[in-house]
């Protein structure tokens, strides 16, 4: 059996492609070392795989890729940390889902574009708030659908 710097020595020769195929095998032993690959779209590949133990690793990457493939396994706890990331695009995707904990807090977020999808998510309270909002299209798109229901 091969120690952990054996396999990494073995998989620091091999290609991202490479990386990428063994990810799609989803051999457990070789994902305990790709989920940390240098390589975003290794560490992409490693998500979509969805093992709660890489989940629970990819949740703090800093690639928004990898946290976009990480939010469309829905888990709660990683709902619960993205929320608040930094990167609205990120932001967006949690309000996308829509829980309604999420809802609450991002419907007054500083980006307009997480507030638009708050609105296209449609409840009746954020519309009732940002029907107020600051931005012109935020403002406008609450009112529209108010007036739709």
């Amino acid at each position: 059996m091969k120690t952990l710097e054996e396999k990494k020595e073995i998989l620091s020769e091999l290609s991202s492609e490479e990386k990428k195929g063994i990810v799609k095998l989803a051999y457990s032993e070789l994902l305990d070392v790709l989920v940390k690959d240098p390589d975003f779209t290794v560490r992409t590949e490693v998500a979509k795989v969805g093992r709660n133990e890489d989940l629970d690793i990819l949740v703090d990457d800093k690639a928004s890729v990898v946290l976009f493939e990480v939010l469309k396994h829905k888990r709660d706890k990683d709902l619960d940390v993205l929320v608040s990331n930094s990167n609205f695009l990120v932001r967006v995707e949690v309000a996308k889902i829509g829980r309604d904990k999420d809802l609450d807090i991002l419907v007054k977020d500083v980006n307009r574009y997480v507030r638009l999808e708050v609105v296209r998510k449609g409840r009746p309270q954020d519309l009732q708030i940002l029907k107020n909002d600051i931005d012109f299209e935020v403002r406008n798109e609450a009112a529209k659908r108010i007036l739709l229901r």
